[in-house]
């Protein structure tokens, strides 16, 4: 076998946050835990990763794919920011042997990376080594059944890797606020089924797209106006389980990384937090009575966290140049995440607006039932005066004009202050009862 060095296949692969109990998944929970404190090192040793430039000086030569790595791309991108912890590593060992003739793994690491809305993403490099030319289907090989995992021999070592980066989530995460306990692994985890392979290569490759149309069309994985159509003999195509990206210069490479890395991260996060509204309305009906000021609170900083990650997405996308720019506009359709910011807006905005209502009606309520309570209480006052008014005109006959003027007088401040304070139901009741108890009074005394 003759090593090319020039193939090199990143899988990203993004938490799974779960639900249970009835619930949505734990990401706001785990969003606004990591709101909290992201960019501290709260766990073992962090680096913070935070381009400011986009490398773009292209060249002629063929690009050894093996050299372009994660941390290059991401530390070239400008607005792409995330933290990396420094001892998160696979091991190697656990690697068995490839199902794919003519490919062997050559090198495999692992990288445990998070940004600050608490999406975790495990970026593994898979440098492969291959006959030369590689031989024709060997693309497809790779991803045949959708499981790169098993036709590369990595399975066990992606295992691995899962259950530690699992682990350093947790420790990562600390206590959810407002909940009882932390983070486990019935809550969160890693898996295939949400990892995304990138294949790339600077040597072209002669690829037939129907191997890739069961999700989507082939006029749509041929775009007439997609980037391949400036490097002759290229492939580029972002697709829905997977991107091929081969015959490009090395640069044209790492740029197309680090957008991926950024696609991938922004998408799940959307997932996530439709998940959790098509679960948060429904409780939000169930539990009305439960909803509060806190609710209310909780539901406007979710509001700030989503705005917050949109801002920074679309802050990362408009500082892309014009080609890349609208690769990623293409993927977001392609993606249907326009369709989730869309959704994920409605839905944050209803649900802070119902349980804003709920608690509103509920604080009328209780305002109206304290100003009921105020009104018995001013009634038995009155009750009290008149008696003090009645002991002091006993000496003097029943029908005394001074003693129906004082009455009458007292009863109309009490409820003319009652209307003026907007108690029109209490002014009402108290009125009349009012009325009533000195029409019986007097007709007692007068009978007496």
């Amino acid at each position: 076998m003759t090593s090319t060095g020039n193939l090199k296949l990143f899988l990203l692969s993004s938490i799974d946050y779960r639900s249970h109990d009835g619930q949505g998944p734990q990401y706001v929970d785990a969003m606004l835990s990591m709101s909290r404190h992201f960019g501290t090192d709260t766990y073992g040793a962090h680096r913070t990763l935070e381009g400011h430039n986009v490398f773009y000086s292209e060249t002629d030569d063929i690009a050894d794919a093996c050299q372009v790595t994660a941390f290059e791309a991401i530390d070239k991108a400008r607005g792409l920011k995330l933290s990396h912890v420094a001892s998160f590593n696979g091991d190697p060992a656990r690697l068995t042997t490839p199902r794919i003739d003519a490919v062997g793994v050559r090198d495999v690491r692992s990288h445990l990376l998070y940004d600050s809305h608490a999406c975790f993403l495990v970026i593994t490099e898979v440098c492969l080594e291959t006959t030369a030319p590689p031989p024709t289907g060997i693309i497809e090989n790779i991803f045949r059944q959708r499981s790169s995992f098993r036709n590369l021999g990595i399975e066990q070592y992606m295992d691995d890797v899962f259950k530690r980066a699992t682990a350093d989530v947790i420790q990562i995460l600390g206590t959810p606020p407002g909940a009882g306990g932390s983070f486990s692994g019935e809550d969160i985890g890693f898996s295939e089924e949400k990892t995304l392979p990138l294949l790339m290569s600077g040597h072209a490759f002669d690829i037939n797209p129907t191997h890739f149309a069961n999700e989507e069309t082939v006029g749509q994985i041929t775009d007439g106006q997609s980037m391949s159509q400036d490097y002759p003999g290229s492939f580029f195509h972002p697709g829905w389980n997977y991107t091929i990206a081969v015959g490009f210069p090395f640069e044209v490479l790492v740029n197309i990384l680090h957008m991926m890395i950024r696609a991938q991260t922004f998408f799940f996060s959307l997932g996530y937090m439709k998940s959790y509204f098509a679960d948060e309305l429904n409780m939000t009906l169930r539990r009305k009575a439960g909803i509060g000021e806190k609710e209310v609170d909780d539901a406007e900083e979710v509001r700030l966290a989503f705005y917050d990650l949109l801002a920074k997405f679309k802050g990362y996308k408009n500082r892309l140049f014009p080609k890349y720019h609208r690769e990623l506009t293409a993927l977001m359709e392609r993606w249907h995440c326009n369709d989730d910011v869309a959704y994920v807006k409605d839905s944050i905005e209803l649900n802070l607006q119902a349980k804003d209502r709920i608690h509103n009606n509920k604080v009328e309520k209780q305002n109206e039932r304290q100003n009921t309570a105020l009104a018995f209480i001013a009634f038995l006052q009155l009750i009290s005066i008149y008696g003090a008014f009645g002991d002091g005109f006993s000496l003097f006959n029943n029908e005394s004009t001074l003693f129906h003027v004082g009455t009458a007088t007292l009863i109309l401040s009490l409820v003319t202050f009652l209307v003026i304070s907007r108690y029109l139901k209490s002014a009402l009741v108290f009125g009349f009862a009012s009325a009533l108890t000195v029409s019986v009074v007097v007709q007692l005394g007068l009978m007496g």
